[in-house]
């Protein structure tokens, strides 16, 4: 399978897609976002890319995180109802509620709490 994806540049002058910063506050239950200016998405509705380690990668799907995560790695608050995992094409991401951060890793990575203190 051939994947072509834009780079970061490409993307940052592609009058499309707009650079925001992403909070775990922002992420609502069931999928959803809140933008800066107050409106309401889908994520799977969106081409959503999100840069990890410094490379763009691609929304490619949205997880109920209760079916990946019983609760968060970081400060082990349970998984809220409509909590969800964002997986691109090689990291997750979870917005945890309880302690307000994203945790991002590669899949195949383990998580380390020193990591977000």
């Amino acid at each position: 399978m051939l994947m072509l994806m834009k780079t970061k540049d490409e993307l940052e002058k592609d009058e499309k897609y707009r650079r925001t910063d992403m909070y775990a506050e922002n992420f609502l239950p069931h999928g959803k976002y809140k933008k800066d200016n107050g409106d309401i998405i889908e994520l799977m509705d969106n081409d959503l890319h999100i840069e990890f380690n410094g490379k763009m990668r691609q929304l490619i799907a949205v997880y109920d995180a209760k079916g990946i995560l019983d609760a968060c790695p970081i400060c082990d608050a349970p998984s809220e109802d409509g909590s969800f995992v964002v997986m691109t094409d090689t990291h997750m991401l979870y917005p945890c509620w309880g302690c307000d951060k994203l945790i991002e890793r590669e899949r195949n990575e383990d998580i380390r709490k020193e990591d977000y203190v």
